[in-house]
């Protein structure tokens, strides 16, 4: 291998062959294939992997590996393993790979495992994925949730061996077929029945959700157990089912799955949303078909494939032609995805206006009504009352900014509360000061039973939040176990404070405590412990304590996709993060104060520290994503030496100082010294390490003068925009030396060599900084007769310049920059439009 230093991919399967002496000796690389490799040893691959931090796709087994006698030491994170695949490798060298290997967005992945040879029942758990594996199981978690198409196999092999086959995937392939695109990929072989039963009980384990049970195909062939089929059934929606040979060949009694299938149970009938059912006969066994009929010689396979809506009255009605022919209840649930909850009478306005037909439905279906926004008048919200006649409301809604009369807003809030037994949503937004307002609220809620209620926001506008001093008491908030089936809880805004009974939440989905002024960090676990499928959470402003001792164990969240941690204090921010495992979060949001800190490397030393290594893969796969990345760097306070630095990536172009809820990474750190500001950046850099091409970055930088902090970002993105801002000093009359650096080439060539566009922010009474502005576009973009190295080494060509001063001299510098730049884009920042 060492004649292919190169080598970032190596796949051999197929034919045996052996290594030299010299073993594996790779390193970086991409894509590792050595399942015929016959002397590859366990700790030659562990020590590529180790080498290989950027490893996308890893295949292995067959060949003879051993299993070491020792673990590894520690855990290899492989943050870009996207595909592993272990084939029929002895299943202890399986289970220490799988214990070794961190992948948290491996999205392909296949085992297959021979159990035949074991005498224990619950082999899968037992032997494969042990405790060790734990960290495998939001990745499991995660792809047996995901794949149009699942198919689930069980067969019979003879000599009292079957074989469990599943398969996921997003094309539509014979079930029988190994796709590369296949998502998730299980094979066992096994030896009784007691086996297979034990492995749908450990696989039921994975699906379970309170969400809809996942619609799987089952295909049983030579297998008769109806247990398994039940067990499947249970925990999944077996909407497709084949039913194959018996497992004797000379057996001429009926399956007993078709026997069950054809009774129904005290609960109702099995396979309840069956619609497709394949039966692949014997030959000459005339006991499974209709007695009398003729003999169906295999492999015929006969298939339901007439797809039928239910009228409700027991009989099928054909495939709609046109959408007037569909059903009614499948046209509502078309109508109800048109709603939008601003503009609730408009919605139902235009539905009721297209035909007779279409108006009977709205008119006269209590489901359609059972939205409220306070968007419309109160005589409207109250007839859509009447019309939703004794259905839950799912929702209400009122933002306080729209232009209603205070007195409007109490009916609005009396109506909703005088329902609230039948209310499942109840949203109350504020934009301006309601503090009294949302404190009536609380005493209402508290005098009503909501056992619907699954999900309540209370926000108020941040900058309107009300400080309350040392002897005043913040208003109470309802009693948690008022609401037994919460399942959403926001409350932002304005500080309130818990009951005596505390938080006492469970099966939470989305929480956002901000503003609960005695809230505890012990609360907080137990209600992440209780709440395996949560997807957002938000802390901060509150004052929450640090526990004295660091949690037992951390606290798995594989559905965990939103993660904000606002303004808290610095240990208890890294609290959560060393005790949330959230591999799979997607937007994470985080604020800190370092500015009373004396050290240097606060980030490393104090937030993101060696405990909350397993959020290592998720940071570098956020910093990794967004089409838009901005990074701004300030003076804040030049007199205090007060900075501030925020990161924010996100999909959609915002101007710069949004704080969007559709970020995909935000970070922002205050920070007192040039020092702290370099730590950080550096800690940054050390994230967006790797060998693919570098991320490129929006920089802007504003009272800041510090050339080697602009060296550090250029070095490891690529600055493709750059926003220039004042002086660190308003009374500084000399020009940014970042100016300076960037009018002339080093050695390695110009700097910031891809800058397409350039951002002026001018301070008053700076008029030398615009002279130093048009000075290095000039020496930058201006041809010379300096000699042919000179024009050699140009930059490439700027695209826009954008200048925000004021009147007069945006007028004098933009004529200045087109006499420079006569071809590019240039125009005046309207800052409060867009920066860029």
């Amino acid at each position: 291998m060492s004649a292919f230093p190169k080598l970032r991919r190596l796949e051999t399967e197929g034919f045996p062959c052996k290594l030299s002496p010299q073993g594996l000796q790779l390193h970086k690389v991409l894509s590792l294939n050595l399942v015929d490799v016959v002397n590859v040893s366990a700790e030659q691959l562990l020590d590529v992997l180790r080498n290989s931090p950027y490893l996308e796709s890893l295949e292995l087994g067959r060949s003879p590996i051993t299993c070491p006698v020792q673990p590894a030491s520690t855990q290899i994170h492989l943050p870009y393993l996207t595909t592993l695949h272990l084939v029929f490798m002895p299943i202890p060298v399986s289970n220490f790979f799988l214990s070794t290997i961190n992948a948290p967005n491996c999205s392909e992945l296949s085992i297959s495992s021979d159990f035949t040879e074991l005498p224990d029942r619950d082999v899968v758990k037992s032997c494969l994925f042990t405790s060790s594996t734990n960290h495998f199981t939001p990745v499991l978690q995660t792809l047996l949730a995901r794949g149009r198409r699942k198919n689930i196999d069980v067969i019979g092999m003879g000599a009292g061996q079957m074989e469990i086959f599943l398969q996921f995937h997003d094309q539509e392939c014979d079930y029988t077929t190994f796709k590369t695109d296949t998502i998730i990929r299980l094979e066992f072989k096994l030896n009784s029945v007691q086996q297979i039963e034990e492995t749908m009980h450990w696989l039921g384990n994975y699906f379970q959700r309170d969400a809809p049970k996942t619609p799987i195909r089952l295909f049983m062939d030579r297998f008769e157990d109806v247990q398994a089929m039940k067990l499947l059934d249970s925990s999944t929606t077996i909407t497709h089912l084949g039913v194959g040979v018996p497992s004797n060949s000379e057996d001429t009694m009926p399956n007993p799955v078709l026997v069950h299938m054809a009774q129904p149970t005290q609960s109702g009938w099995p396979l309840l949303n069956l619609e497709v059912f394949v039966y692949r006969a014997a030959q000459n066994n005339e006991s499974q078909d209709e007695p009398g009929a003729s003999p169906i010689s295999p492999p015929l396979a006969v298939t339901v494939t007439h797809r039928w809506i239910p009228t409700g009255k027991g009989q099928l009605m054909e495939r709609p032609t046109s959408i007037q022919d569909l059903p009614t209840e499948l046209l509502l649930y078309i109508f109800r995805l048109s709603f939008d909850i601003t503009t609730l009478r408009r919605d139902r306005c235009r539905l009721i206006l297209v035909c007779q037909h279409w108006r009977d439905i709205v008119q006269e279906s209590a489901y359609l009504w059972t939205e409220i926004s306070a968007d419309d008048d109160i005589g409207y919200a109250e007839r859509s009352l009447v019309k939703s006649k004794d259905l839950p409301i799912d929702r209400y809604y009122l933002w306080s900014g729209g232009p209603y009369p205070q007195m409007y807003i109490s009916s609005y809030v009396d109506l909703v509360i005088s329902l609230l037994s039948r209310s499942r949503s109840i949203s109350l937004i504020s934009q301006g000061y309601m503090h009294n307002w949302f404190a009536s609220v609380f005493v209402k809620l508290q005098s009503k039973p909501a056992l619907r209620l699954e999900s309540l926001i209370l926000k108020g506008e941040p900058s309107q939040r009300r400080r309350f001093d040392a002897g005043e008491n913040p208003p109470q908030l309802p009693e948690m176990s008022a609401f037994p089936k919460l399942r959403r809880l926001e409350v932002e805004g304005f500080p309130c404070k818990l009951s005596s009974q505390g938080l006492q939440l469970h099966k939470v989905l989305s929480l956002n405590p901000v503003d609960v002024v005695n809230v505890s960090a012990e609360q907080l676990l137990e209600v992440l412990r209780n709440s395996p499928y949560l997807e957002s959470l938000e802390l901060g402003r509150s004052p929450i304590t640090c526990p004295v001792q660091p949690a037992s164990a951390q606290i798995h969240l594989p559905y965990l996709t939103t993660l904000h941690l606002v303004f808290m204090p610095i240990p208890v921010s890294n609290f959560f993060l060393s005790t949330i495992n959230a591999p799979n979060c997607s937007e994470l949001s985080i604020s800190s104060d370092f500015s009373e800190l004396p050290d240097r490397d606060v980030v490393k030393s104090c937030l993101f520290t060696s405990s909350t290594n397993h959020f290592t893969p998720v940071l570098q796969t956020l910093l990794a994503r967004g089409q838009h990345k901005n990074i701004d760097v300030e003076s804040t306070n030049s007199n205090a030496g007060k900075m501030g630095f925020i990161l924010q990536f996100h999909d959609e172009d915002r101007d710069y100082t949004d704080v969007d809820t559709d970020s995909i990474i935000r970070l922002e750190f205050r920070l007192n010294s040039v020092q702290q500001m370099e730590e950080n950046i550096r800690w940054l850099t050390d994230c967006l390490q790797r060998d693919a091409p570098k991320i490129s970055i929006r920089l802007y930088m504003y009272g800041f003068e510090e050339v080697r902090l602009m060296n550090l970002l250029d070095s490891y993105t690529t600055i493709t925009h750059l926003g220039f801002g004042g002086p660190s000093n308003s009374e500084d009359t000399m020009p940014n030396p970042i100016l300076a650096y960037m009018a002339q080439p080093t050695q390695s060539g110009w700097p910031l060599p891809n800058l397409g566009v350039f951002v002026y922010r001018g301070a008053e009474a700076a008029k030398s900084q615009d002279e130093a502005i048009l000075a290095m576009l000039r020496r930058r973009y201006l041809s010379s007769s300096e000699g042919p190295d000179n024009e050699r080494i140009r930059p490439r060509p700027i695209k826009k310049v954008r200048v925000g001063i004021d009147g007069r001299r945006d007028a004098y510098v933009l004529g200045e920059i087109r006499k420079i730049l006569p071809a590019v884009e240039t125009s005046v920042v309207d800052f409060g439009v867009s920066f860029w």
